[in-house]
């Protein structure tokens, strides 16, 4: 599940892109617009995040800019405007325009485009306002070419606020979501948290009392465990009082019968030895 912080960034995302979008339109009639710098040689045409290609002509000298409307002198490494029959500085792109027709006739996708015709190789005086020196020639199409370039800007300006102010709209709305689920979240965050705290306390509770449960058994059990071996003790000491009491009479017993033993083998000796003297005086008298 996305988080409320990605979803504002998701949308911040969005809206800055929508704007940089709009924000990347220039108005193409500007007197003085250029891709390059002026003074510059930036070599071919086709450098450059704003820069197209140009479509071939029938004459390897010459490449056309479609966008334009005028023609890439290779040779000399700067475009030329076949309507002003002159070369604008090497390095400086003519504006991006609407409104002009194609030279001779030429329309995109209908063949080879022709090279420029007459050429002039001076280069154009006050180059930078092509829209005044175009007028200035009486061409048909140059009187819309100004109306066009207004209108085109007035829409710019109008989108441009749009785009703007929708983005301030979905900025506030976004940043009020955020706001809104921050402080939801944090509410939530609390309750889970007196939750959390409460069933701490619980469980605090039941764990002393089964805490003093089992040390109560554990004293309970010890109590039997030291009744029960002093039990056994006694007993032992008993059946040992019991042994050692038959040990001495057995050993009394034993001790007395030796005796008796010993005093009847020597009266049987001297019975046995006073027969031996009677039969040696008997033998010293024959």
């Amino acid at each position: 599940m996305k988080t409320p912080l990605f979803r504002l960034a998701a949308g911040l995302i969005t809206a800055a892109s929508s704007l940089s979008l709009v924000s990347c339109y220039y108005d193409p009639y500007s007197p003085g617009y250029s891709g390059y710098g002026p003074g510059v040689d930036y070599g071919a045409p086709l450098a450059g995040a704003a820069i197209v290609s140009l479509v071939a002509t029938s004459d390897s000298r010459w490449g056309y800019d479609p966008y334009r409307y005028c023609y890439y002198d290779y040779s000399r490494r700067c475009y030329y405007d076949p309507y002003l029959y002159g070369y604008y500085p090497v390095g400086y792109r003519p504006p991006l325009c609407h409104g002009v027709p194609h030279p001779y006739g030429w329309r995109p996708g209908g063949g080879v485009c022709p090279p420029p015709r007459n050429i002039h190789y001076g280069q154009i005086p006050n180059y930078q306002n092509r829209l005044d020196l175009l007028r200035q020639r009486n061409y048909a199409w140059a009187n819309d070419f100004r109306e066009r370039r207004d209108a085109n800007a007035a829409q710019f300006r109008s989108n441009l606020a749009a785009n703007q102010q929708e983005y301030r709209d979905r900025l506030n709305y976004n940043q009020q979501a955020y706001r809104d689920r921050l402080q939801n979240n944090q509410q939530d965050f609390r309750e889970r948290l007196q939750y959390n705290q409460n069933r701490y306390q619980d469980n605090r509770q039941e764990y002393q009392q089964r805490l003093q449960f089992n040390q109560q058994q554990y004293r309970e059990r010890l109590q039997d465990n030291q009744q029960q071996r002093q039990q056994t003790l006694d007993s032992w000491r008993s059946a040992s009082n019991a042994r050692q009491q038959n040990f001495a009479e057995a050993r009394a017993q034993n001790q007395a019968n030796f005796s008796a033993k010993v005093q009847a083998n020597q009266a049987a000796a001297a019975e046995r030895q006073a027969a031996w003297r009677e039969k040696v005086d008997n033998a010293r008298n024959r």
